[in-house]
């Protein structure tokens, strides 16, 4: 999955509108402007579209982790990644930002539509050469995030997402 659907996918399953986008980034380690954060969820064919860069992904992963738990004491964030951020990767840092045990885990990608036993999930966030590591695809990783989508919906919006909507009307 390339840069740009990830980071429009997360940003719908999780609610997070523009200026939130950019705070979040920002608490990760990177520092956006607001037409840049616009034009990374913008398809390819739109003219004011822009190639979402490794670090941006990065940087919003960590951002959101610490957006939701805080930062760890003693543990500075991590400068953003410069390389590709695999879906393991992903759906690891998800797992943290979210506070997911592997049961809600398994729960939240039932939701979305994946049939993973819990041998198959455990073995997406092993080592990458562990005996049992498996590696996530694409398809599997659209469908955490379509769970996670489905959770936030049947839950209430996030107050930084009632608060936009409430600024729109």
């Amino acid at each position: 999955m390339d840069n740009n659907e990830l980071f429009k996918r997360l940003r719908y399953a999780l609610q997070i509108d523009d200026p939130t986008a950019k705070r979040i980034l920002k608490l990760g380690g990177l520092t956006p402007t607001i037409e840049q954060v616009s034009a990374w969820r913008l398809g390819e064919d739109e003219p004011d579209f822009e190639g979402c860069p490794n670090e941006a992904i990065s940087a919003f992963l960590a951002g959101y982790i610490v957006e939701r738990r805080g930062v760890q004491e003693g543990k500075p964030v991590p400068p953003p990644s410069k390389s590709y951020i695999e879906n393991n990767t992903v759906l690891k840092l998800m797992k943290i930002a979210l506070a997911m045990r592997s049961e809600d885990l398994e729960d939240t990608m039932a939701a979305g539509g994946a049939s993973l036993t819990s041998s198959e999930v455990s073995a997406l966030l092993r080592k990458p050469g562990s005996r049992n590591y498996r590696q996530c695809g694409d398809q599997v990783l659209r469908q955490f995030i379509n769970g996670v989508r489905q959770s936030q919906r049947d839950s209430e919006p996030s107050p930084i997402w009632a608060e936009a909507l409430k600024k729109k009307t």
